[in-house]
């Protein structure tokens, strides 16, 4: 059987043997979040191919998102109807400012921009070209065309990070952004008289009802995709 060997085979040949003969080199320890892609779906797969090198420079965002702490115990309390301060929330269950500030540091070491902070640390949103993710995330990058023959470079392998940044870590978000919301294609008429969901059927499909809420006193949000009339407001 004839064999082909490539630069990139003798690159990983030297790298080897490189970190075998030096000594205090070894490559460190990563962690792989498999959670954070999707398998490509049969009628995509065929669409993809490999990032082309015009595609290298690329921009793309993505958030690395943290774990809760005492997540099972927060849980228990939240299914017992209990309340959590916000002062508790930061005492007991959000990330640790200092494991934050850790992937901060990695995501810009590795030369990413930091493009939002959350106040809650629960992610961690970053920019960077297709060439820093594919290197610093460990993932492999195909352009993907989806959703009426847009063209999106994503990731068909999963994400790693380094063992010392990686165990706060939940998982790596919009790896893959041709995966987004949908509309509902059909629309209820509604009256005054009937609104498309009661609070009891609400609670009943969050799992909330044992937490005795009313909604008596509560500031409401109507969110929208269209540009609002003053009519429609008032």
């Amino acid at each position: 059987m004839e064999s082909t060997f490539t630069f990139r085979h003798l690159l990983a040949a030297v790298t080897i043997l490189w970190t075998c003969l030096t000594p205090g080199i070894a490559a460190e320890q990563r962690v792989t979040f498999h959670n954070s892609i999707a398998a490509l779906p049969p009628a995509v797969a065929p669409t993809q191919r490999a990032v082309l090198a015009v595609n290298q420079a690329d921009t793309m965002e993505f958030g690395v998102a943290l774990k809760l702490r005492n997540y099972d115990q927060m849980q228990a309390r939240i299914e017992r109807g209990e309340t959590i301060s916000r002062d508790e929330l930061e005492r007991v269950h959000l990330p640790l400012a200092s494991d934050y500030d850790a992937v901060v540091q990695w995501l810009t070491a590795e030369g990413f921009v930091i493009t939002r902070h959350d106040p809650s640390r629960l992610v961690v949103y970053a920019q960077g070209t297709v060439t820093q993710v594919q290197q610093s995330l460990q993932v492999h990058m195909v352009t993907v065309t989806a959703n009426g023959g847009i063209n999106y470079n994503a990731a068909d392998t999963a994400p790693s990070l380094p063992l010392s940044i990686a165990t706060p870590v939940l998982g790596i978000n919009h790896l893959q952004p041709f995966h987004q919301h949908h509309k509902h294609a059909v629309r209820q008429p509604l009256t005054a008289n009937s609104p498309p969901f009661k609070v009891s059927e609400i609670l009943t499909a969050y799992s909330g009802t044992g937490m005795g809420v009313t909604g008596a006193n509560q500031k409401i949000a109507i969110l929208i995709d269209t540009p609002a009339k003053n009519s429609d407001l008032t």
